[in-house]
């Protein structure tokens, strides 16, 4: 162990040099590959990569949102009063509202929360507003104790065959016109 110590023999000791920053090594290597030399220093090249957008993030793809979104919306808040009515509002205070006993109130809003749902499902207003105005007649008919099968089958093929007599219209219409 002393001879180690004592040994002072023609052994160097070599140094470690300080690694270089990132930048700083990237333009070594740039410098060594290219035969141009850059004089800038390492902060302006880090500062014009962020410039052209080197180190930026990848852009996501944009969300599409449906063309009718919006409709929905107005239907969860037309459906959410209904719950309210139903819960916190007593029957009998819009029951006599403007007509009597018509619950113009709750019929009203039904009917404008089933538009907006139906025509957001169906990419159709008048589709929406003819099954919006089934299912608002049917509700009225129940709240007057006046619904039966019978009313209700009369009603639907009522809908239903003004439905399909104006497609077949607009069909014979656009098809016509095609003609010309």
């Amino acid at each position: 162990m002393q001879n180690l110590l004592t040994n002072t023999s023609s052994k160097t000791i070599v140094v470690p040099k300080t690694v270089p920053p990132k930048e700083a090594a990237a333009d070594i290597l740039e410098s060594k590959y290219t035969s141009i030399k850059k004089t800038t220093s390492p902060t302006h090249v880090f500062t014009s990569r962020l410039k052209s957008n080197q180190f930026a993030l990848p852009k996501l793809p944009k969300i599409q949102m449906p063309a009718h979104a919006h409709l929905l919306v107005i239907a969860a808040i037309g459906y959410l009063l209904i719950v309210y009515i139903f819960l916190r509002v007593h029957p009998q205070s819009i029951a006599h509202f403007l007509l009597p006993n018509s619950y113009l109130p709750l019929l009203l809003i039904f009917l404008f929360a089933n538009f907006c749902l139906f025509t957001f499902i169906f990419h159709n207003t008048r589709r929406g507003l003819l099954l919006a105005l089934l299912l608002t007649t049917y509700l009225f008919l129940q709240l007057q104790q006046f619904l039966t099968i019978k009313t209700a089958l009369i009603s639907a093929a009522a809908f239903l065959i003004y439905e399909l007599v104006i497609s077949i219209l607009n069909n014979h219409r656009v098809s016509s016109s095609h003609r010309s």
